[in-house]
């Protein structure tokens, strides 16, 4: 469940086993233990990976599409 399509893991964020607080935990240790500057970039790929794939003018052109597919 979540956003998985989102993470792209160790890049932007963490893939968490799904239900396994033991992996929860060891990625929570991980990131915290990443120095700043990587903390920094993996937010940075994040807002340019969702800038890229759910640009306002992607989404609403996908609607128009699937509204016109479907009229």
């Amino acid at each position: 469940p979540g956003c998985r399509e989102l993470v792209d893991d160790g890049y932007n964020g963490y893939m968490i086993k799904q239900k396994d607080s033991g992996d929860l935990i060891d990625k929570l240790n991980k990131f915290v233990l990443l120095p700043f500057e990587q903390k920094k970039q993996m937010g940075i790929n994040g807002r340019k990976f969702v800038e890229k794939k759910y640009d306002r003018s992607i989404v609403v052109n996908t609607y128009i599409e699937d509204i016109e597919r479907f009229s």
